[in-house]
C-alpha cells in the first residue's frame, strides 16, 4: 500500500510534495514490496557477492537519450506557465540544456533502472540477449531503508553541497498528470529552482525531474528509478567503469551495509537461453548467501513464459492483464 511508503530523502530533506503525489497515482496493492532488476548473465556475479554493486549509468548515455531532455524541457513550459520563472530565464535554461543534449557531461544525473514487474515478457526481451540473463529480485523496503541511510550520512556530514538520491517510481504520459508531478517537483525545490544562483544544480534539478518522465509506448517497463547526483564538488573524484561503451557508477549502497547481497530476496532465470547453464551460475552464487541468511534461503525459479527470444516482444501474459488495466 502506498500509503505505508517511507519519506523519499534528498540533499534538501523530506520530499513531501512528491511523496504525496505518488501516494495518489500509484493505484492500491501496486507498490511493490519487490523491484526487480533484468540483466544479462556476466553482470550477475557483480551483483551476487558480499561487496555486490548496483550500478547506475549517466544519463548522457542513454539509448533514448532524448528522453530525459524532453521532460526538462516539459519543466520548463510549467515553470514558464505558471509564471514562476520569467520567459528570460525560461529561454536561458532552454539553450543550456540544448548544449547538454549534444555532449556527454558527467554532471549529468546517473541512473539505475527496475521495475515492479516480474516475470515481463517484454523486459526480459529487452533487457537480457538471446543467450538468456536474469531478473534478481531486489526487496523494495530494504532499497529504500539503504537509500535513506546513505543520504542521511551524507546531511550528517554538514557540507554545503551533498548531491541528491532518489527511489522513485516513473511518470508516463497517457497515464499520469505530468504538470501536477513537475508542480509537486518545483515545491519541494523551489529553494534551488527559485534562486539560480548555482546554474549547474539548477540544470540537475531539470534534467533529474526530466529523468522521471517517460512516453507512452514504454509503459510496459513499470519502471522506477534511483536516481544519483554525485556532489558537484567530487565530479573528478567519481570511481567511474566501463561496461558495454557506457560509464556506470556504483550507487554506494555497498558501503552502508555489511553484505550487499542481504538486499536480494531472490532470482528468477530467463525463459529462453540454456537453462541448465544459467540455474548453475546463480545456484553457484546463491551458495554462499547461506552463511548471511540464515534460514531465509533465496529462492531461483525458471521464468515459465515462452522460449523462443523473438516471441517474448509481441507475447501477452493474460495473468497479468488486470495489473496492466490500471490507470
Amino acid at each position: 500500500m502506498m500509503e505505508q511508503m517511507n519519506p523519499i530523502y534528498s540533499s534538501e530533506g523530506l520530499v513531501w510534495n512528491l511523496m504525496n503525489f505518488f501516494t495518489q497515482n500509484v493505484p492500491k496493492g501496486c507498490t511493490p514490496d519487490f523491484l526487480y532488476h533484468y540483466t544479462k548473465p556476466e553482470v550477475l556475479p557483480h551483483i551476487c557477492k558480499q561487496h555486490g554493486r548496483l550500478l547506475a549509468t549517466n544519463v548522457a548515455y542513454f539509448e533514448d537519450h532524448d528522453e530525459i531532455f524532453y521532460g526538462a524541457m516539459r519543466f520548463l513550459d510549467i515553470l514558464a506557465r505558471d509564471g514562476a520563472w520569467p520567459e528570460s530565464d525560461v529561454s536561458e535554461y532552454r539553450q543550456k540544456l540544448l548544449s547538454l543534449q549534444q555532449a556527454t557531461n558527467f554532471l549529468l544525473p546517473w541512473v539505475a533502472s527496475l521495475s515492479c514487474r516480474k516475470d515481463s515478457p517484454r523486459m526480459w526481451h529487452d533487457y537480457t540477449s538471446r543467450e538468456g540473463g536474469y531478473c534478481v529480485v531486489f526487496r523494495y523496503k530494504g532499497l529504500e531503508k539503504f537509500l535513506e541511510w546513505a543520504m542521511s550520512r551524507r546531511l550528517s556530514q554538514g557540507e554545503a553541497d551533498t548531491g541528491s538520491l532518489f527511489i522513485m517510481p516513473c511518470v508516463y504520459e497517457g497515464k499520469h498528470d505530468i504538470g501536477r508531478y513537475l508542480r509537486a517537483y518545483y515545491n519541494d525545490f523551489s529553494a534551488v529552482l527559485s534562486d539560480r544562483s548555482n546554474t549547474n544544480l539548477v540544470l540537475a534539478h531539470l534534467i533529474i525531474a526530466g529523468a522521471l518522465i517517460k512516453k507512452t509506448r514504454y509503459q510496459y517497463e513499470h519502471e522506477w528509478r534511483i536516481i544519483l547526483v554525485p556532489p558537484l564538488h567530487r565530479l573528478g573524484q567519481l570511481e567511474i567503469e566501463w561496461c558495454n561503451n557506457k560509464p556506470r557508477l556504483s550507487l554506494g549502497l555497498e558501503k552502508w551495509i555489511d553484505d550487499f547481497r542481504r538486499l536480494i530476496a531472490g532470482i528468477q532465470v530467463s525463459p529462453q537461453g540454456q537453462h541448465q547453464k544459467l540455474c548453475a551460475l546463480a545456484k553457484k552464487l546463491v551458495r554462499d548467501f547461506r552463511s548471511v541468511k540464515g534460514d531465509r534461503r533465496v529462492k531461483i525459479e525458471i521464468s515459465g513464459l515462452p522460449t523462443d527470444f523473438d516471441m517474448l516482444e509481441n507475447h501477452c501474459d493474460k495473468s497479468q492483464q488486470a495489473y496492466e488495466s490500471h490507470t
